[in-house]
């Protein structure tokens, strides 16, 4: 998978992805070498600090596969943009956060939420769960075809849907960031109408009742562009 620039495949290999695939091209060849393990004993892992030993499998030090010589389809390669496993981690970290700030059990909002706050809470518990959805998706084209493109697409009508998961995500991230200018402006102005405490502590109740919502674009956008 390597040979055929798979992005899940060289995850496991423990270095970074700029020195396997140099110049975003995959390696036209890999050598490897393959090794048995076996967990010393006692008396050895104290003398020598080693909890196995290892010997090579392989007398010729090495065997090289090449690219020409390993064909596979393209339906066996996944190539998962470098930022999705983060988009995923913040997906459901935005989606509890924001969850928690709805029920009324978060920092973000407080005893008394208003109706403003409480808006932005639900919009961010969508946004979070559609962006999640998403890059859930981008791994499964087959899936993402016939459950949006097919049943949204077709089965409802549903105009301008991108032909892939990954492109979805880019057009909600566009979408959450107009939401959240929406939201900050709604508050700008009930703020500035509001009566009760100093300017900076309505400014705040405000700014925190909006923070879900203006910070979820912003790093899904990061995800999106590593």
């Amino acid at each position: 998978r390597i040979l055929h620039g798979g992005e899940d495949a060289v995850s496991l290999m423990g270095v970074p992805r700029s020195d396997v695939y140099a110049g975003s091209a995959p390696p036209t060849a890999i050598k490897a070498r393959f090794y048995s393990y076996t967990f010393t004993d006692a008396d050895e892992m104290w003398q020598t600090g080693h909890w196995w030993k290892r010997e090579p499998l392989d007398a010729v030090g090495g065997i090289v596969f090449e690219a020409q010589q390993q064909p596979m389809k393209k339906s066996q390669i996944r190539k998962t943009p470098v930022g999705r496993t983060m988009a995923l981690l913040v997906g459901v970290l935005g989606t509890v956060l924001s969850g928690a700030a709805l029920c009324g059990c978060s920092p973000l909002v407080g005893e008394k939420s208003s109706l403003l706050s409480m808006a932005s809470a639900a919009s961010a518990l969508l946004f979070f769960a559609a962006a999640f959805s998403s890059a859930l998706l981008v791994d499964y084209p087959k899936l993402y075809n016939s459950a949006v493109l097919g049943t949204l697409g077709r089965g409802f009508g549903v105009p301008g849907l991108p032909s892939t998961a990954w492109e979805l995500l880019r057009g909600l991230i566009t979408a959450g960031a107009a939401i959240a200018a929406f939201h900050v402006a709604a508050a700008t102005a009930a703020v500035a109408a509001s009566e009760g405490g100093t300017k900076a502590a309505r400014t705040w109740a405000a700014v925190r009742g909006q923070a879900l919502l203006v910070a979820g674009p912003a790093l899904l956008w990061w995800c999106i562009t590593m």
